[in-house]
């Protein structure tokens, strides 16, 4: 039988071990907290200086991009004043070398405004517009000129207009125009003649969804090779169709910028070889 003596030295005993252990996982959770608000700390630097270097990257980008694009606006302005024939008529091969100038330096214009577009969204600096636009009356506006943009490459453009549409979207009426106007673009460009191209606008029923338009091709589609990366800045997909074309690889990059400044998101479904379906979403104001 235990004694009295031995049961409370017992217990002193098994106090002790236990304050000892209580210790040691107060001492190994504190230092283990503190590594975790070290990294948090190195971590909270890092991004702050990443956000730095990504400002003075943006700096960097729009002072060269401006001037790059003023002398490039000289020239294309020279190259147009020589193929009007106003100072002189040129021969086949003059024609043939100024017209060779006039395209690249269009190129070179674009892939600079293309810049200074990412530079400005990323800064913030970029200026939006939000009033009320009821659609599908606007996407029946501006359909009409990728309607002729379509004809031209003989491709059939459609927009599928639903009848039971109510609503107003709140947004800026030209970036959405932009992000149309890039999509259909690329669309075409990916779309062998007598191929087909539609534009979709499917409502929203109920309070709080977004609206969300598509803009869908049985063009040659997207490689997987290719998915992971579409909307990686310069990235350029692989296009049989149109070798002739040389793209910036910023197109889809500056639609995202531009869909996610407005609140939405934008998807895409490819099967390669039978076409591609981007779509994004933008909030709708259902109380307008």
């Amino acid at each position: 039988m235990v004694s009295f003596y031995e049961a409370i030295h017992s217990l002193s005993t098994n106090l002790r071990v236990n304050h000892r252990k209580s210790l040691y996982e107060t001492k190994r959770n504190a230092i283990q907290v503190e590594t975790k608000l070290k990294l948090l700390n190195n971590k909270q630097h890092s991004y702050k200086e990443l956000q730095k270097l990504n400002q003075s990257k943006n700096k960097f980008i729009s002072i060269v991009s401006h001037e790059l694009r003023t002398p490039m606006t000289v020239i294309n302005g020279f190259t147009e004043f020589l193929l009007s024939e106003k100072f002189g008529e040129l021969n086949p091969k003059q024609r043939e070398f100024i017209g060779t100038i006039s395209r690249n330096t269009t190129t070179l214009i674009k892939l600079v405004n293309k810049l200074l577009d990412i530079s400005r969204i990323e800064s913030g600096t970029t200026p939006y517009e939000s009033r009320n636009i009821l659609f599908p009356e606007f996407l029946i506006e501006i359909s009409k000129e990728f309607c002729v943009l379509c004809e031209q490459r003989k491709i059939h453009f459609e927009f599928k207009n639903p009848k039971d549409l109510q609503g107003f979207i709140k947004s800026d009426p030209l970036r959405i125009k932009r992000i149309l106007t890039n999509l259909i673009s690329n669309a075409s460009k990916c779309t062998p003649p007598n191929g087909s191209i539609q534009l979709i606008l499917k409502p929203c029923r109920r309070k709080g969804q977004s609206i969300q338009i598509s803009v869908k091709d049985n063009g040659i589609g997207i490689s997987k090779k290719d998915q992971s990366s579409i909307f990686r800045k310069f990235h350029q997909r692989e296009n049989s169709l149109r070798k002739t074309y040389t793209g910036t690889g910023l197109g889809l990059h500056i639609v995202r910028l531009i869909v996610k400044k407005l609140g939405g998101n934008i998807w895409f479904k490819s099967t390669e070889g039978k076409g591609s379906c981007f779509t994004f979403s933008l909030p709708v104001d259902n109380d307008e």
